[in-house]
């Protein structure tokens, strides 16, 4: 019983952020003279579902909500 709660729980948590799911708040544009330092990875998943490199990267496409790790 308890496998059949974890896997569950795991196909719900996979489903529950993919690209078809977009915030429709999120308007991304990239920004001219934007420098980050492409070098740090530390990767977001952006509201617009695109994985950034890094925060900075997805701050400089005006992406501002994201989370941390990359997306699925």
């Amino acid at each position: 019983m308890k496998q059949l709660l974890l896997f569950f729980f795991l196909i719900t948590l996979g489903l529950a952020c993919s690209k078809d799911d977009v915030n429709p708040s999120c308007n991304p544009e990239p920004q001219a003279n934007c420098n980050c330092p492409e070098l740090v990875l530390a990767r977001v998943c952006g509201c617009d579902g695109v994985t950034y490199e890094n925060p900075c990267l997805a701050e400089c496409s005006n992406v501002f909500d994201y989370t941390e790790g990359a997306c699925p």
